[in-house]
């Protein structure tokens, strides 16, 4: 589960606040938080473990009735079978590496009145700046500030159905 991101401008500009093409007035703003979401690393083993462990079973199994039915099969097709199930498990390690070392994300999370947002990033600087700028809007009118950082925007129910704020099977805050 790697992040894949793009370029996100984020502008405070008289009293709103623009990710990318959406605005969101300041003053409506009613909570902002920067958090970290860390992989669930131990989820990711136990999914992929559960994983390659039905593999192995179905090849086993398969192995097992290829022995059954003897020479009616040809040899080749018990080669075949044993090279996909490795096939599958090798990329399923494969996969797994490039999760466990997925960096932690650092997310601005914001809500005003029932909008939810959140901007997305692997720099935790550039969170934190964010969240100071935003503060610093709330309280002086004339604060005009722009960024723009590897990121990802979240809105609404991605929000909460990642669980930015919560609990996930692969990312919880924390």
């Amino acid at each position: 589960m790697s992040a894949r991101y793009g370029r996100v401008e984020i502008r405070i500009s008289q009293r709103v606040l623009w990710i990318g093409a959406r605005g969101i007035p300041v003053p409506g703003i009613t909570e902002f938080e920067a958090v970290r979401a860390r992989w669930n690393r131990r989820g990711m083993i136990f999914d992929f473990l559960r994983r390659a462990g039905a593999w192995a079973g179905l090849g086993v199994v398969a192995l097992v009735l290829l022995g059954c039915v003897g020479n009616a099969v040809p040899g080749w097709v018990s080669a075949a079978c044993v090279l996909v199930v490795l096939s599958v498990i090798a990329f399923q390690i494969y996969h797994l590496a490039r999760r466990v070392m997925a960096p932690d994300l650092w997310a601005l999370t914001i809500s005003a009145g029932v909008t939810k947002a959140a901007v997305v990033s692997e720099n935790r600087g550039q969170v934190y700046n964010l969240s100071a700028q935003l503060a610093a809007a709330i309280n002086d009118p004339a604060v005009d500030y722009r960024l723009q950082i590897q990121g990802d925007i979240v809105f609404g129910d991605k929000q909460v159905g990642d669980r930015l704020e919560g609990g996930d099977k692969y990312v919880f805050g924390g």
